[in-house]
């Protein structure tokens, strides 16, 4: 902010930059039993939980139920690239085994939500990764930056 001499003002300043950033995943939390409400209670190997204070239990190698869905909670809002998918394979001692290229995802569509709900459909008593490739989700910037993509045991 700076005054001339004449008594006018002149205020320099630089507008919005470009959004260089992907998103960023903030955590993933389980919906035990897939009814999109995280206030559910939730039973793992003799312990009980609620849904949204289970980060910590994705990806941990604790079995959870075959009806789990996945909420995604990301920094910005995203939106999904139709020509790529997640995929679900089966872990069966160190190997993987597809079982689905093409896992059903919703992409949440409220103004300020930021989640991702990942649908996959798995059988009692097996373990399973979940793959989200670079790229799948992308956020609202133009041009698009893509999210990193995820593994999840």
């Amino acid at each position: 902010l700076r005054a001339s001499g004449h008594g006018a003002w002149s205020y320099g300043f630089l507008a919005g930059g470009v959004d260089e950033l992907p998103p960023q995943l903030v955590t993933i939390l389980p919906d035990c039993n897939g009814d999109s409400d995280l206030e559910d209670e939730c039973d793992v190997v003799a312990s009980r939980f609620k849904e949204r204070f289970a980060e910590d239990l994705v990806g941990n190698g604790l079995p959870l139920p075959h009806t789990t869905r996945f909420k995604l909670y990301f920094t910005e809002k995203v939106v999904a690239n139709s020509s790529l998918a997640v995929r679900l394979e089966e872990v069966i001692d160190s190997r993987t085994v597809l079982v689905s290229s093409a896992v059903p995802m919703d992409v949440d569509t409220w103004a300020d939500d930021c989640a991702v709900t990942l649908k996959p459909m798995m059988v009692p008593g097996k373990s399973y990764r979940l793959t989200m490739d670079p790229g799948v989700l992308t956020d609202l910037a133009t041009p698009p930056n893509a999210f990193e993509g995820i593994a999840v045991d």
